[in-house]
């Protein structure tokens, strides 16, 4: 493999390197063609180095893969048959409520007083399912379903700007198509300069 230190000497060269006319133009120029052919010969090298290890890395994962994905499903599944239970004791325990007010304000007519709900005791009380180590919570989610109101209140500060973000992709290629030329609201283009070298190959 190509000796590591001429990076370092490539890399002072390139510091003390000044242009003051034609000839250091077309010197420094050549002189980045030599620069990318040693970038090159690294570069190749370290896919080659690489190459067996991505390889045994890939043949891990499909070793793995199967099993942890059946082991992924069963937990989910498992997971939403606990959850469906957790609702369907809520809902039970919520029909109970239910049944005790009902059952509480019609004694109060028929008996024309007004006892505090505390006095009658809610019987056939569900109870909420427990196991060491397993909890429900709560996780919330969002979901747009109406972009354009949505950006209509980050206008109006009724919703947090964080809530849409730029698609840098997106706008770089706005950038290159229109070249500057179209004026967008909010929007500032500029050109960066870049150096385009060929003929390193030789």
């Amino acid at each position: 493999m190509n000796d590591l230190s001429i990076t370092k000497n490539v890399l002072q060269e390139a510091k003390t390197f000044t242009i003051n006319n034609q000839s250091d133009y077309l010197k420094i120029s050549e002189f980045v063609k030599v620069i990318k052919k040693h970038k090159k010969n690294f570069d190749d090298k370290r896919k080659e180095l690489k190459a067996p290890i991505i390889l045994q890395a890939k043949q891990i994962e499909d070793l793995f893969r199967e099993p942890i994905n059946s082991l992924s499903q069963a937990e989910i599944e498992c997971k939403s048959k606990i959850i469906h239970y957790q609702q369907t004791i809520e809902k039970k325990s919520e029909q109970e409520l239910v049944n005790h007010l009902t059952k509480h304000t019609a004694n109060n007519e028929l008996m024309g007083e007004n006892k505090p709900i505390s006095e009658y005791q809610v019987t056939n009380v569900v109870p909420i399912p427990k196991a060491q180590g397993v909890s429900v919570a709560d996780c919330w989610e969002g979901e747009v379903t109406d972009l354009n109101a949505l950006l209509a209140a980050i206008v109006n500060n009724s919703a947090p700007l964080d809530l849409i973000a730029i698609n840098e992709s997106a706008l770089k290629n706005l950038a290159t198509r229109t070249k500057g030329v179209m004026v967008f609201p909010g929007l500032t283009f500029t050109n960066k300069k870049r150096v385009i070298v060929r003929g390193t190959d030789k």
